[in-house]
């Protein structure tokens, strides 16, 4: 980490990750360059949905008691992916899609709240280089919904939207 600021900032605290596989790299950087103690839910089968995991009274969040949490809710936005590469999808679907990301994110930051975690909590967007499938104009060829460009940019900007409603909420993009 080239920032010795965030370095410092971060270093020895214990950092909590609500997520899939899709964590277990920033996990392990974190924890080796940061001499940071971290627990990550996929490593003891917990829930890689934020929200179920906090709801969840025997989760392992509760005895760990984070400085810091990290949520994810990328293995739920890459079942949305792929049904847009594979199905035809409409805006209305699309958009609820978004809405079930942002009420995750909202309810799960409150929730953490509730249980008097009131350290920082981080929002991961969805980690994809875009890569147009159907050529630089991929957007025109999906006339019922989003295309996959414009449904990356809606789903970061709901997630910036989440942070700016909560006190030391911030978004790794």
């Amino acid at each position: 980490i080239d920032n010795e600021q965030l370095k410092k900032g971060l270093e020895g605290k214990k950092l909590f990750f609500i997520g899939g596989c899709d964590l277990s790299f920033l996990k392990e950087y974190v924890q080796q360059n940061l001499i940071s103690e971290c627990l990550l839910t996929f490593e003891y089968g917990g829930s890689s949905n934020p929200l179920l995991e906090v709801k969840d009274e025997q989760s392992e969040l509760w005895s760990f008691c984070p400085d810091v949490v990290i949520l994810s809710h990328n293995m739920q936005i890459r079942n949305y992916i792929k049904e847009l590469q594979l199905h035809p999808v409409t805006y209305q679907d699309q958009d609820v899609q978004l809405q079930e990301i942002k009420n995750t994110f909202s309810e799960t930051i409150k929730a953490l709240r509730q249980k008097e975690i009131t350290g920082p909590i981080v929002l991961l967007t969805f980690p994809l280089v875009y890569r147009p499938t159907l050529g630089a104009f991929e957007y025109h060829s999906n006339t019922t919904g989003y295309s996959l460009i414009e449904f990356l940019a809606k789903l970061q900007l709901t997630v910036y939207d989440v942070a700016k409603n909560f006190d030391d909420v911030f978004v790794l993009n």
